[in-house]
């Protein structure tokens, strides 16, 4: 929504908006509250995909915000289902990284 963007710009401006909203009319998305987990340091980009989070929006994003590589896998969870948000199952700081295995 624009009035969200221009609320943001007001508080931190910004020079650029990546916006894929347009996909969401053809039920492909990249649900931006922990679809994505990344190593800033190194410029990689974890995926878990999921119908929350499509690959090929996940790949225009890691061009176009300048990640050198994008590792998407596949995560389930005890009931079989999808694990819907990378950031459930994994987190990656400047000295540490954590994966839930199990």
């Amino acid at each position: 929504r624009q009035d969200i963007v221009d609320y943001i710009q007001t508080i931190k401006p910004f020079d650029r908006v990546v916006d894929f909203s347009e996909y969401e009319d053809r039920a492909t998305f990249l649900e931006g509250t922990g679809c994505l987990v990344l190593d800033r340091q190194n410029k990689v980009a974890y995926v878990a995909l999921s119908e929350r989070c499509h690959l090929s929006l996940a790949e225009q994003w890691a061009e176009q915000m300048g990640y050198d590589r994008l590792v998407p896998y596949r995560s389930l969870d005890a009931q079989n289902h999808p694990v819907y948000h990378t950031n459930v199952v994994m987190s990656v700081g400047t000295g540490v990284a954590v994966i839930c295995a199990d």
